[in-house]
C-alpha cells in the first residue's frame, strides 16, 4: 500500500508516547519513529493527527520531524508535577510511566470530542501488566495498543506482583480493539489469557538500512553485562566455535564485568575478546556494521533492537528459540536460531556463519513501513468499535 492508494482515515488520532525522542533506540526511538509516520496516516480535511508526549523533547522532536520533512502534526504536551518528577527521577520511571499515563487519559478524555470518530493508540512503554488507563475512553474512542510485551508470563510463584499484573493486563486486553503484539508468542499468550480484542503481530523495532564496514571484529556481543544477558554463555561459544584468529568485540558495562573479564582468561581467549564498556548507540551500530556476527545469548525479551541493528547492518544475528529474538529473526528475513540454550550448540551456529557467505543489510524494519501498518490498525479498530460507539 502506497501513499497514493491508502483509503483514507475517517478519524482523528491520538498517539500516545511517554517516550519520544529522535537518533534513540527502544521506547523513544519507537515513539519518534511512530510521531514522524503519524502524518502519513491518510485522513479528511480537517482531521488532527496528535502526538501526545511529555513536554521536555518537544522542541526536539518537533525540529526534527521539520528536517525530515515528514506531514505536520499536533503536540499535545502532558507534563508531570515538579515534585513528582523530582521523587521518581531516572530510577522510577515506571511510575512516573503510571502517573504520566493517569493525567493523559483524563486530559484526553475531556478533549475528545463524542460527536467525532477518533483512535487513541498507546504506542511506548506498552506492556498488558502495567496500567494504561485507556479503558476509560472506550465511550469515547477505538483503541489501539501495541506493539506491546508480556509481563504476565503463566509459570512462577504466585506473589501479589502477579496477581496485580494479571488484573491490569485483564482490564487492557478486554478494553482495546486492536492489540499489536511484538511476538506470535505474545500474541498467544494474550489469546489464553482471554483478549477479545483483534490480535495482530509486529516487532517494535524501527531502524534504518545501513551500509557495512571494514571488518573490526568477527564476532560482536551487545548488552548490559548483566545475568538476563548471559554472556557468558556467548563466550563459552566463542571458544568452542570461533577460530584462533576471530575476535569478539562485548559492548556494555554492567555488575558481571570483572567476573566475565575473569571467565574470559579461564577460557584462554582473553587476548581475543575487547571489553568495551557502555558506548553510544551510534558506535554500537558502526560495531556491528565492521562485524560478522552477533551473538545474543539474551533470556526472554520482547522483540530486542538490536536483532534488527544487526540485519539492517548486515551482521548477521544468532538468538535462541523462544527468547523474542528468535522471533525478530525470522522476521527480518536471516539469521540462526538456536534450540537449545548450551554453548556447544551456540557453537556449531557460530562456527557455520562464520564459516558462511556474507549477508546484505535490510531494510525490513525501516520506518517507512509504518504508516501502511497504522492506517490498517486504525481502520480495523474504527471497524471493530463501530457498535460502541455509534454516532
Amino acid at each position: 500500500m502506497t501513499e497514493e492508494t491508502r483509503a483514507p482515515l475517517a478519524a482523528d488520532v491520538y498517539l500516545m508516547a511517554f517516550a519520544c525522542e529522535p537518533h534513540r533506540g527502544s521506547e523513544p526511538g519507537v515513539g519518534f519513529a511512530a510521531a514522524a509516520a503519524l502524518g502519513s496516516v491518510p485522513g479528511r480535511p480537517g482531521d488532527r493527527r496528535v502526538l501526545v508526549t511529555r513536554p521536555h523533547r518537544v522542541d526536539t522532536i518537533r525540529a526534527e520531524l521539520d528536517a525530515l520533512g515528514a506531514p505536520p502534526i499536533e503536540v499535545l504536551a502532558i507534563p508531570l508535577p515538579r515534585l513528582l518528577v523530582r521523587l521518581t527521577g531516572r530510577r522510577r520511571v515506571r511510575l512516573a510511566y503510571v502517573c504520566w499515563q493517569w493525567t493523559a487519559v483524563r486530559t484526553l478524555r475531556r478533549r475528545l470530542d463524542p460527536d467525532r470518530a477518533a483512535v487513541v493508540h498507546h504506542v511506548t512503554f506498552a506492556s498488558e501488566g502495567v496500567p494504561t488507563f485507556e479503558s476509560r475512553l472506550r465511550d469515547r474512542a477505538a483503541l489501539v495498543f501495541g506493539p506491546a510485551g508480556s509481563s504476565t508470563d503463566a509459570e512462577g510463584e504466585e506473589t501479589l506482583s502477579r496477581r496485580l499484573r494479571r488484573a491490569f493486563a485483564r482490564r487492557t486486553l478486554s478494553g482495546s480493539d486492536v492489540l499489536v503484539a511484538q511476538s506470535h508468542a505474545v500474541a498467544e499468550g494474550w489469546r489464553r489469557q482471554g483478549a477479545a480484542a483483534a490480535v495482530v503481530v509486529e516487532p517494535n523495532i524501527v531502524i534504518e538500512r545501513g551500509e557495512r564496514l571494514p571488518p573490526r571484529w568477527d564476532v560482536v556481543c551487545v548488552g548490559r553485562l548483566i545475568p538476563r544477558k548471559r554472556v557468558d554463555l556467548a563466550l563459552r561459544a566463542f571458544a568452542l566455535g570461533a577460530p584462533d584468529d576471530a575476535r569478539l568485540g562485548v559492548l556494555g558495562d554492567g555488575p558481571l564485568e570483572d567476573d566475565l573479564r575473569a571467565l574470559a582468561a579461564q577460557l584462554e581467549i582473553d587476548d581475543r575478546v575487547d571489553f568495551l564498556g557502555e558506548v553510544e548507540r551510534a558506535e554500537v551500530l558502526q560495531a556491528m556494521a565492521s562485524a560478522r556476527v552477533l551473538l545474543h545469548a539474551s533470556r526472554q525479551e520482547g522483540a530486542p533492537w538490536v536483532i534488527g541493528e544487526a540485519q539492517s547492518v548486515g551482521a548477521h544475528p544468532i538468538a535462541l528459540r523462544g527468547t523474542g529474538a528468535d522471533e525478530a529473526i525470522l522476521a527480518g528475513g536471516f539469521g540462526t536460531v538456536v534450540d537449545e540454550p548450551t554453548p556447544e550448540a551456540l557453537a556449531v551456529a557460530l562456527a557455520d556463519a562464520l564459516a558462511g557467505p556474507d549477508t546484505e543489510p535490510s531494510d525490513r524494519w525501516s520506518a517507512a513501513r509504518l504508516p501502511d501498518r497504522f492506517t490498517e490498525w486504525y481502520a480495523l479498530a474504527l471497524e471493530r468499535s463501530s457498535g460502541r460507539l455509534a454516532r
